[in-house]
């Protein structure tokens, strides 16, 4: 998560007294405010995965605040974009909101209207970050463990760490545990990861085969020619 005195917030308007006054409003509050007069600035400045929110007004020459809309969403539908609409123009905010923008103000807005309406979107943003963050870390884990074994927790990844390092080495592995613990599954990870993965995994159940001819099931055994009467 980022502080709130780095959080960045791009107020886009071609209107310099708006600006200056959202970008002093943002500054007070601890926010990092990036003023744009023209969307087409704003795009060319904004960074993926940018930490922050979007307040831009409608109404712009140029590309307007919904062709904005519509662009910003098409790079990250989680980006929450505020906008800015005229006085008494609540059908269109009714359209942005259907557009997918986050939330929108009406002019002429207080000071504590932007701040608040900007932290609410902020959290959401930052939410939304964190949920890719760990879904990428969950993709990553999960290509370590393979299909078979999830899960993000530390033991997990203690136990995906494990399961890469002795895949590795030429050696006998013993596992054990209760029913239904995994033992199997884990085997079968460390099969796939090492470099017999090509070779087919044979599962065999001890239990079920007979104490007299396991040693033939497990290691073969060589025909004995019956004597000749």
């Amino acid at each position: 998560m980022h502080e709130p005195s780095t959080l960045p917030v791009m107020v886009i308007d071609d209107e310099p007294h708006l600006r200056i006054t959202a970008s002093q409003t943002l500054e007070l509050a601890g926010y990092t405010p990036y003023c744009f007069e023209s969307a087409e600035q704003a795009l060319a400045a904004l960074t993926p995965n940018f930490p922050g929110v979007i307040v831009s007004d409608i109404r712009m020459p140029g590309m307007d605040g919904m062709s904005l809309l519509h662009e910003l969403h098409n790079r990250d539908a989680t980006l929450p974009i505020i906008l800015i609409t005229g006085h008494g123009d609540i059908s269109t905010a009714v359209e942005a909101m259907r557009a997918g923008a986050w939330d929108f103000l009406e002019k002429p807005f207080a000071g504590d209207q932007l701040l608040d309406v900007v932290r609410r979107g902020i959290e959401k943003r930052q939410l939304s970050l964190e949920n890719h963050r760990l879904k990428a870390e969950l993709e990553v884990q999960q290509a370590a463990l393979g299909p078979r074994l999830v899960g993000r927790t530390p033991i997990i990844s203690r136990l995906a760490a494990m399961i890469q390092r002795i895949s590795q080495v030429e050696a006998d592995v013993l596992l054990f545990g209760e029913t239904g613990t995994g033992k199997d599954l884990v085997a079968r990870a460390i099969h796939e990861r090492s470099a017999r993965r090509n070779s087919p995994f044979m599962a065999i159940n001890c239990g079920a085969v007979p104490e007299n001819t396991i040693e033939s099931e497990l290691f073969g055994h060589e025909k004995v020619p019956s004597p000749v009467p």
